[in-house]
């Protein structure tokens, strides 16, 4: 029989002090649990409120509503943590969250009450961490994992701040069936607003030693708290899916954001979205100022759509965008700046103006865009043996008010980007500059008297020089090809473009999936061509995705003509049925095809391209919108128009999709050029095209990159004609 209590109040005593619990405000059923093992041993968890017994004596709280564990839904199951508590006066525990959030969206759901905060009521946040004996950690855990099994169903941790540490750490102790949802998380503990983490650990390790006043104890705190059991900083995630949301003003991006960017493999995909290959994503963007929540649309679309188990992070961030609900000016957005001051960082200079005793230090900044990656400056004025004013950081410029200016020696303005790494520091002399001065006064004069002295950092040359010595040295952009012979071709036309590497015959749904097997059952070397066998080998082995992440590339570019083959269904896995894989010897019943357009067909496609987004950032990728030439050179109709209708009505489905993420960039071509070359050594096709055509790619790569284009071309095109 089910452990029901009735009772108004609950306070589990055994040897230690607990803080009351009103339960009855809840309006739930009660059940109580003398052992966490009792607990999951139960076959069926009824809605209500479990109050389940911890060894200490201590007791986790658990909320279901609407039979969220319920086998008939399909979506996960949506689990809710919460964050700080900013006023817990008269207001006992339990603290669940996500039932306002839950009845909007109309879904069942778990809660969890933190059992930290029942030792003291003026603990505002335990991060779900427990205490020492308790072992909170490892029941919540247990719990998680013991709801995934009975519902058979993934789970979605949500929560913010230090609910969104509770819901990325927990979904990594779950693993692969739950993901999580967290916005402005805290990823170590420590790192905290040092009040609340005194008051915390205070509870979860008593009778400590600690005075917690310096940043010096920080190690030494952290080493207590895995002492009694309590891990307080997130480790490498193993998890389903994860979407952090970060707004940009927020102190956490380089306290707590930075670092778990770094521990994660994050790469920095453009406009504020990073990913790593294991399809984790973080969302950079502004929410208001300081550590201002996400707006509750924002919340609900995200919670609702990422509940679907299969949606992609990407797709969910691309459509946020497009809605309005993200921020659109990416330029500001906090990020790394370090390479990108590196290159850029010389062409920064200073520049003084002087109005009677009053001297204005301002940045000329050259080649970088003021405020990019959340880049601030701080001035220090320095006399002859000392600093005699300083500014804090986020000055554009700095006044210098100065009864005599002459006690200036020199200006130093240090640049720091948005993730709070020191990029470097430029300097003037103000010396030189009030000796350089001409002064043309007379007695009664208020003429403001101006003169500039620019000293950039690092080189004396001038800037002209400087950038045709650049321009001289520059090396070629190197382009890696995936696609077909409309973009392979054009670099036959071109003797200073590098062609890194090129792939074709891997339908997009088909190169960034799991190995199927079908590389057993064929014979590659009835394939006369070499290449024809590497582009077979490489789509039925999956190769694609590494070979890009071992290769050393300016630009992807990218085109979607070879998305007319078929896939070949092996499973729930796919490979693409081109006529060299035919000519190997693989043999394919209908049935286990899938038509180009089809609805199997594009959810593969999409997949496929999530994944390919998430290897390489939207910057450097470079889609090639190429269509099928409905007529000649002479504007003679081509045979089988019904077919080019279709393949371009595809094509148009799929750049389409592809352009809806923010920051690709596509090179088009005006209909004069969208004609066969009857001439074309693969011969006549709606995809061969004339010199003009390939010219017009090279210099669409040039314009998009700023520079004048320039490869070698040292890679043949073997590709058969198979329309």
């Amino acid at each position: 029989m089910i452990p029901r209590v009735d009772s108004r109040w609950f306070k589990a005593t055994k040897g230690i002090g607990l803080e009351p619990t009103d339960y009855a405000a809840w309006k739930q059923p009660l059940y109580r649990w003398d052992s966490l093992h009792s607990f999951v041993g139960q076959p069926q968890w009824e809605d209500g409120i479990h109050i389940v017994t911890l060894p200490n004596g201590n007791h986790l709280d658990v909320l279901l509503q609407s039979d969220p564990l319920s086998k008939t839904r399909k979506d996960s199951v949506a689990v809710f943590f919460s964050g700080a508590l900013s006023n817990r006066t008269g207001k006992p525990g339990p603290y669940f969250s996500g039932v306002r959030v839950a009845q909007a969206l109309g879904i069942p759901l778990v809660a969890f009450s933190d059992p930290s905060l029942n030792f003291d009521s003026h603990t505002p946040l335990g991060w779900y961490a427990g205490s020492q004996g308790d072992h909170a950690q490892d029941a919540i855990s247990e719990v998680l994992k013991s709801a995934t099994a009975r519902s058979g169903r993934n789970l979605l941790l949500v929560g913010g701040s230090g609910g969104g540490f509770a819901s990325l750490y927990y979904a990594h102790r779950v693993g692969s069936r739950a993901s999580a949802f967290a916005w402005n998380p805290q990823t170590s503990i420590v790192e905290y607003e040092l009040g609340a983490v005194r008051q915390y650990f205070d509870v979860a390790v008593p009778n400590n030693n600690f005075s917690y006043n310096h940043t010096q104890d920080k190690n030494a705190v952290m080493a207590a708290m895995g002492a009694a059991g309590i891990e307080s900083v997130l480790p490498t995630l193993n998890a389903g899916r994860v979407l952090y949301l970060q707004n940009s003003t927020d102190w956490h991006v380089s306290k707590h954001l930075k670092p778990f960017l770094s521990t994660n493999s994050y790469v920095h995909r453009g406009n504020g979205f990073y990913s790593n290959d294991r399809g984790h994503s973080v969302v950079v963007s502004n929410f208001g100022s300081g550590h201002a929540v996400p707006p509750l649309q924002v919340i609900h679309y995200a919670i609702r759509e990422m509940l679907t188990q299969t949606r992609s992070t990407r797709v969910i961030y691309n459509a946020l965008i497009e809605s309005g609900a993200l921020l659109k000016e990416f330029y500001e957005l906090p990020r790394d700046m370090q390479k990108d001051w590196q290159q850029a960082g010389h062409s920064v200079s200073l520049e003084i103006m002087r109005q009677k005793n009053d001297l204005t230090v301002t940045v000329n900044w050259g080649q970088i865009r003021p405020g990019t990656g959340g880049i601030k400056v701080s001035y220090s004025v320095f006399g002859a043996d000392k600093r005699i004013q300083h500014s804090s950081l986020g000055s554009k410029s700095y006044d210098l008010k100065l009864d005599t200016p002459q006690d200036a020696v020199r200006v130093e303005a240090t640049f720091v980007d948005g993730f709070d790494n020191r990029l470097g520091m430029v300097s003037i002399s103000v010396e030189d500059f009030m000796k350089a001065a001409v002064v043309q006064s007379d007695a009664s004069s208020s003429n403001e008297y101006r003169s500039q002295m620019t000293i950039t950092a690092g080189t004396d040359e001038s800037e002209s020089a400087r950038r045709e010595q650049q321009a001289t040295e520059r090396p070629p952009l190197r382009i890696f090809v995936y696609g077909s012979c409309v973009s392979r071709d054009a670099f036959e036309e071109s003797d200073t473009l590098k062609l890194v590497d090129y792939r074709a015959r891997s339908s997009v749904g088909s190169a960034f999936g799991r190995r199927t097997g079908l590389f057993e059952r064929i014979t590659l070397a009835n394939n006369p061509s070499a290449f024809q066998r590497r582009m077979v080998s490489s789509d039925l082995n999956k190769e694609l995705a590494q070979t890009i992440r071992e290769s050393s590339f300016d630009y992807l570019l990218v085109d979607f003509i070879d998305e007319r083959l078929q896939l070949i269904r092996t499973g729930d896995r796919y490979d693409t049925y081109s006529p060299e894989l035919t000519r190997a010897g693989l043999e394919v019943s209908a049935e286990n095809l899938v038509e180009p357009g089809s609805t199997e067909y594009m959810e593969a496609f999409k997949r496929g391209w999530d994944k390919l987004l998430e290897i390489v950032p939207v910057e450097k990728i470079r889609l090639n919108r190429v269509f099928w030439a409905s007529v000649d050179e002479d504007g003679k109709e081509l045979e089988g128009m019904p077919k080019i209708l279709e393949g371009n009505r595809l094509l148009q489905r799929l750049y389409s999709y592809a352009l809806s993420f923010p920051g690709i960039q596509s090179i088009d071509y005006p209909d004069e050029l969208i004609r066969s070359d009857s001439n074309h050594k693969w011969g006549r096709s709606p995809f061969h095209f004339s010199k003009a055509f390939y010219r017009k790619t090279i210099d669409a790569l040039g314009a998009m990159s700023g520079e004048s284009p320039g490869l070698d071309s040292s890679m043949g095109c073997d590709l058969s004609n198979t329309f």
